[in-house]
């Protein structure tokens, strides 16, 4: 169970999101990582044998179309650009964090939070590190800036980020988890606008909004 939450969110998962993260902009991301409980329904459809109704259905249909919206703008001859495979690796990423969910409910049962983080992230770190010194030789070219930026996001998303995940999934339902977890979009937009100066286009914002109407519905429902 511990190796099954490494290879799906600290190795696939990560290594596709931040790879994602690099090839689209800030405040698309936030709003494709609403696809969190959609996966989550289906995965529960495909393994924990539970069923999807038509209304869980159009919801998906319904988010899908905010996704098309956000990613394309409404215009077809953008796809396959830079910013298109960048929101593909994105939701990638985001069905291998969905799949950890099903090793992460089994391993909560038998070792606690603060257990399971240090332990997948001592071995899904060791494992990225092999392999980017494997694929990335020189990383004395990395400045202090970079480092600090580094160090801010192990310990806002490998620390404090799925300590609470962890904790979560101990004390309640997957379904409810993966619903507060569409109030993402709301600050990362406010945070992508203000530092990065991101800005979505009307057609982009309705999508996002789809998306995270869509998503939290669906997540809300999946528990009936």
């Amino acid at each position: 169970d511990i190796m099954g939450v490494v290879i799906t969110r600290n190795l696939c998962g990560t290594v596709l999101l931040l790879t994602g993260f690099s090839l689209t902009t800030a405040i698309r991301a936030v709003f494709l990582l609403g696809l969190d409980p959609v996966f989550v329904t289906i995965l529960g459809w495909k393994f924990l044998d539970e069923k999807i109704d038509k209304k869980q259905s159009l919801l998906i249909l319904s988010l899908l179309f905010g996704v098309f919206l956000l990613s394309t703008n409404l215009d077809i001859n953008s796809l396959g650009e830079k910013l298109q495979i960048g929101d593909l690796l994105v939701m990638s990423g985001v069905f291998c964090m969905s799949l950890s969910y099903l090793p992460s409910i089994k391993a909560m049962k038998k070792i606690n939070s603060v257990e399971l983080t240090l332990t997948t992230n001592l071995i899904g770190g060791v494992l990225l590190l092999i392999v980017s010194l494997l694929l990335f030789h020189d990383i004395t070219n990395i400045g202090v800036n970079t480092w600090w930026m580094i160090l801010v996001y192990v310990v806002l998303f490998s620390v404090l980020s799925l300590y609470t995940f962890y904790s979560a999934l101990k004390y309640t339902k997957p379904w409810i988890v993966s619903s507060l977890l569409q109030l993402a979009p709301v600050p990362g937009a406010i945070f992508a606008y203000l530092w990065l100066r991101n800005v979505l286009t009307p057609i982009q914002a309705i999508g996002g909004m789809v998306i995270m109407i869509s998503s939290y519905l669906i997540a809300k429902g999946h528990h009936k």
